[in-house]
């Protein structure tokens, strides 16, 4: 693959796609289609002066890209806000400039339902207090696992004891705020809908029909609209 992303080092390798990267892509979208951050959004980019639909990528060069930025304070209040990881810092950042999701998380790792970590070397890094604070903040359940521990030995652990760890995110988990994170097959199509959802229905289902190669009946269509709408305040 190649490696399009500069910051990288030579000989780079784009780490696995797992089960809990595409839920990190969930965790996101369904955050992105809020009607509130999407009003945030365009408040910050009236303010710095980018187009209500955000720049088209292709109009600069990869030099000219460069003088243009958010500012850090900016997409740190959109985090904080929606409780996102630093991790989203620069798909945060690119969203705002392009209005596109670019999964920064796949290119780098670490963007996952779980976290791997060298504890000696987090207690020996003296720079490495905020990210501790904000992995704290993210993933709050720690599970210590012995040098000479096998792959069967976490499993059977992971296994016999996740009573205790469901307990424990639990306690980390808003009011009213769903655990389970499932992953939305139709989310384009759905996402179509709801922005046409002001045309006839029999017009719709043309729509729908042309973009998608086929549609929901016109009762299951009134149903998605519902629940999109609902989803998203």
């Amino acid at each position: 693959m190649k490696n399009k992303y500069k910051f990288l080092p030579k000989g780079w390798k784009k780490p696995k796609v797992t089960q809990g990267s595409n839920k990190f892509y969930e965790v996101f979208a369904d955050v992105v289609e809020k009607n509130e951050f999407q009003k945030d959004i365009l408040k910050l980019r009236k303010i710095l002066g980018i187009p209500k639909k955000g720049f088209p990528e292709n109009k600069f060069k990869d030099s000219q890209k460069e003088l243009i930025f958010v500012p850090f304070k900016a997409t740190k209040i959109i985090l904080n806000k929606y409780n996102l990881h630093f991790i989203f810092y620069e798909t945060i950042e690119d969203y705002i400039l392009y209005n596109k999701i670019e999964r920064y998380w796949d290119v780098v790792g670490g963007g996952n339902m779980c976290l791997v970590d060298d504890a000696q070397e987090l207690f020996e890094d003296p720079y490495t207090k905020e990210t501790q604070k904000e992995d704290a903040r993210y993933y709050p359940v720690l599970i210590r696992i012995q040098r000479n521990a096998s792959k069967r030995d976490v499993i059977d652990f992971i296994n016999k004891n996740f009573k205790t760890i469901e307990y424990i995110q639990k306690k980390y988990i808003p009011s009213g705020q769903k655990r389970r994170i499932r992953k939305k097959i139709n989310r384009e199509r759905n996402n179509f809908i709801y922005q046409n959802r002001y045309l006839k229905i029999k017009e719709l289902i043309k729509k729908i029909k042309s973009k998608f190669g086929k549609s929901p009946l016109d009762f299951e269509i009134r149903k998605i609209v519902y629940q999109e709408k609902k989803r998203r305040k």
